[in-house]
């Protein structure tokens, strides 16, 4: 079962009016007190009128609404989407992707066409978040640059297509990018990056962070097998790269793929951090023949004042320094020291066991 689910909405019913404008209202206003929200709204409103000739659609999480999304019809096969609206404590955790695809695909059920709409031109994060699910700068509409446009063929149903079957994980997050690393980009010219947390208390004995770990990569192994189906009952050619137990030059290279596919930032751990899940994360990656829509490159560090990875480091090798696309690794982590503490600790017990108290401590949305 999909952890978010997207309805059409009857506005002509009181309750689903009511619901959304409070949703509307407080995602524009970024307040997370939808009480404190709903009893400034005005009374006298008379939006919904507006809307009767339009499509609305709502994203529930469980029973409880927490997004809509307005689609009106206009002419010529031309649809725009006036607007859209998610609970700000759902907007990184797939809900709004989730919604604008289930629009995208009453279009395509409408026989298709052209979606437009309108962006702040100094919200920049949010145009790249469209634009990761395929929209470009629009030539219709307006002419202040802010207009994205997407045309509903049968490249983007298939794009849909593979989103459904990946939103029936729970707790899997993913993200697209553009593959430039040879041998590869000669055939697929896109790769599709799988993510999962995973709990941990922090306070599991090595072996047994370890064997937490290498269950993980298990379990993400066998979703990658799934996923891998998926595409070729689609009749998309895929090259899935399932997950090591120690493969240092593989272990770059999927930290590298997750940057790239939007799904976190190097972290001062010199690790993937996810702005929900923080570290405590497994990815895995499969190469696909297929022009699909990519994510936005995230390039700079969001770690803040943290540095609770740095404390807990016993080897003392993590150097406090934000990562940005201009920092190199040897900045971040000294990584020499690293691996001599491993090696100490394995020549003592003769089995190799995880350390990363860096991930076990990386909080994430909890800091």
């Amino acid at each position: 079962m999909a952890k978010y689910t997207v309805k059409k909405l009857d506005v002509s019913r009181p309750a689903v009016q009511q619901t959304s404008f409070r949703i509307l209202f407080t995602a524009f206003n970024d307040s997370t007190d939808r009480r404190v929200a709903g009893n400034m709204i005005p009374k006298n409103t008379n939006m919904f009128k507006k809307l009767e000739l339009t499509e609305c659609y709502g994203v529930f999480r469980g029973a409880t609404q927490i997004g809509f999304g307005i689609l009106r019809d206009l002419k010529n096969d031309t649809y725009r989407i006036s607007h859209i609206a998610v609970d700000p404590m759902a907007r990184h955790d797939g809900a709004g992707g989730k919604l604008v695809r289930a629009m995208l695909r009453a279009v395509a059920q409408k026989g298709g066409g052209t979606v437009i709409l309108q962006t702040d031109p100094s919200k920049k994060y949010e145009r790249k978040w469209f634009q990761s699910m395929g929209f470009s700068p629009s030539k219709r509409g307006t002419d202040d640059g802010a207009s994205l446009s997407l045309t509903v063929d049968e490249r983007i149903l298939r794009y849909l297509d593979l989103c459904e079957s990946l939103d029936q994980y729970v707790d899997l997050m993913y993200g697209f990018y553009a593959v430039d690393e040879e041998p590869y980009s000669d055939t697929y010219p896109v790769a599709l990056v799988l993510m999962r947390p995973f709990r941990c208390t922090g306070f599991e004995s090595d072996d047994a962070y370890h064997e937490l770990l290498l269950r993980e990569k298990d379990r993400l192994n066998e979703v990658l097998r799934s996923v891998a189906i998926s595409l070729n009952d689609l009749g998309i050619q895929n090259l899935p790269m399932p997950l090591h137990r120690h493969d240092v030059d593989e272990s770059l290279a999927r930290k590298a793929a997750a940057l790239r596919a939007g799904l976190g930032w190097l972290g001062k751990n010199d690790r993937v951090v996810h702005r929900i899940y923080g570290s405590q994360t497994v990815s895995c990656r499969i190469y696909i023949n297929s022009d699909f829509p990519v994510n936005s490159h995230i390039r700079h560090n969001h770690c803040g004042d943290c540095r609770a990875c740095v404390d807990a480091c016993p080897a003392e090798c993590l150097k406090n320094k934000k990562w940005s696309t201009r920092v190199s690794r040897k900045d971040i982590i000294d990584e020499a020291a690293c691996l001599e503490y491993r090696s100490r600790a394995y020549s003592q017990t003769g089995l190799y066991s995880e350390c990363d108290r860096c991930v076990r401590c990386c909080p994430g949305k909890t800091k």
